[in-house]
């Protein structure tokens, strides 16, 4: 579209549009209209997860040594106007690593897993204690206070973001 663009505006201003190609020229019109009015919003609708989904304080919690599993929070905030989703979250810090969320079960808190996040559109979706979070199981090592580890964060539509997750003792937490 962009080069259809560039050339009908480069016809029209050069004056080069005649009689002849009235059909031509209404065909043009609409395409230039088109490209106007849906640009932005054909634009934000291609724009991957990753960029649309802003990761806001990401925080793990220490962990004593022979720990097996520890706790990723964080906040998403979907800047879109579409639903996102979060699908997968991958590291070397853990052998597995799944989405949960906690639920009430006969008057019993349960964490179940979950297979996406759903990220409402200009919403701000948080993972903290008590509701969603990301389990590391069977960790690599221990996670000592201060200390960083790597995820990568995978969205439906395909697209990734790489985190940098600083660990904090758990009295910390926000």
């Amino acid at each position: 579209m962009p080069s259809l663009l560039k050339i009908v505006c480069a016809n029209i201003a050069n004056g080069r549009f005649a009689v002849k190609r009235r059909r031509g020229v209404r065909a043009a019109t609409m395409a230039l209209t088109a490209a106007v009015l849906l640009g932005p919003t054909a634009a934000a609708a291609r724009q991957p997860s990753a960029e649309a989904v802003e990761v806001i304080r990401p925080y793990v919690h220490a962990t004593l040594p022979g720990a097996r599993v520890g706790v990723v929070y964080m906040d998403l905030q979907n800047h879109s106007n579409e639903r996102r989703y979060l699908s997968a979250v991958e590291t070397t810090a853990a052998a597995n690593v799944e989405l949960h969320t906690h639920a009430m079960t006969d008057g019993v808190m349960r964490m179940r897993r979950v297979h996406e996040i759903a990220l409402a559109p200009g919403a701000v979706t948080v993972l903290r204690p008590g509701g969603l979070h990301i389990m590391l199981i069977d960790l690599a090592r221990p996670l000592p206070h201060g200390g960083r580890i790597r995820a990568r964060l995978t969205y439906r539509d395909g697209s990734v973001a790489e985190l940098d997750i600083p660990v904090i003792d758990s009295n910390q937490a926000k």
